[in-house]
């Protein structure tokens, strides 16, 4: 390809993009497009996808290769197919795997050795990069991420704290938990083998942990209202994630507002992301699958978090 046939391409390229967001500028309201626009996010980067979610389960059980699920109608999106930096959102990946692959009843073991080289920052993992990880929950309840789940316990039981409180070394412990060998590789390959048997886009999830600390993971919009689309049905997936406004990194999120109570979120916060994924329920009685990623404001956090909260109450019915 020649030069002038390569700058063809590229221009055809950049038209083809600025058409496609056009299309979905004009499918959102006015609130988010003033927002994008404004001071402290013009230099954003901004992900969304908000899916009405079908009323029945599926006849496919959840160990079905590659089943012809509805995984709801996109009712508003945004660049929901660019990968971005999840945070702690990616530990919904994780539990939704471990209750499908090891079953709510799953026991916690005694023990579980931590054998590659990998695994060796894994009992300081909150201290591996202090700047890296800044999850609310650290605010009002600082150390509790050092501690891990007595043995005997139920794996649901585990996770009623895991996602609700955002526990990293719960997470990164689920993780190698999925394989007998307890190994970080072999679990980041279950999660892989996993979904895409389930006939989720694999390409739009890169992987390196089972929490969200590292600085390399990446995820899209897309593909986590898919996977919450395949989980809505399983309760102890949806019971183990915080109630909005209620407990949790989500406890004063939305609260004294139409949707307090209606649903469950999981939060992902760094330094240079905003994040929130789940379920929340309308006031038209359906249940809608919500993914949101925010990278690179230069406004604060907070005022992220209350822009984001008059997006819902205007987007879900």
């Amino acid at each position: 390809m020649n030069r002038i046939s390569k700058i063809f391409v590229c221009a055809l390229l950049q038209f083809a993009l600025c058409v496609v967001g056009d299309a979905q500028m004009r499918s959102l309201p006015p609130i988010f497009k003033d927002w994008i626009k404004s001071d402290g996010m013009k230099h954003a980067t901004v992900s969304m996808e908000i899916v009405r979610l079908p009323r029945t389960a599926p006849q496919q059980t959840p160990d079905s290769l590659n089943p012809a699920i509805n995984r709801g109608r996109v009712l508003y999106s945004y660049d929901p197919e660019r990968l971005m930096t999840p945070a702690s959102v990616l530990k919904l990946v994780t539990a939704a795997t471990g209750f499908r692959v090891l079953g709510p009843n799953y026991v916690w073991p005694d023990s579980v050795p931590m054998i590659d080289s990998a695994d060796v920052r894994l009992p300081g993992l909150e201290r591996f990069n202090p700047d890296l990880l800044v999850e609310d929950i650290e605010e009002y309840m600082p150390g509790l991420d050092n501690l891990l789940p007595d043995s005997g316990q139920m794996l649901m039981d585990v996770m009623d704290r895991t996602l609700a409180e955002s526990l990293n070394l719960q997470a990164e412990t689920l993780l190698r938990l999925l394989t007998p060998s307890c190994r970080l590789d072999s679990g980041l390959l279950k999660v892989q083998d996993y979904w895409r048997k389930r006939g989720l886009d694999m390409e739009s999830l890169v992987m390196y942990d089972g929490c969200g600390i590292s600085p390399s993971d990446r995820v899209t919009a897309h593909f986590i209202n898919s996977l919450l689309a395949d989980m809505q049905f399983d309760a102890p997936f949806r019971k183990a994630m915080a109630d909005i406004a209620m407990e949790g990194t989500v406890r004063e999120f939305l609260k004294k507002t139409r949707l307090s109570g209606q649903g469950q979120l999981k939060t992902g916060t760094l330094k240079n992301v905003v994040a929130y994924a789940g379920y929340i329920r309308g006031s038209d009685g359906r249940t809608y699958a919500v993914t949101i990623f925010v990278a690179n404001n230069t406004c604060k956090h907070a005022e992220v978090r209350k822009e984001i909260e008059k997006l819902l109450l205007s987007l879900i019915p």
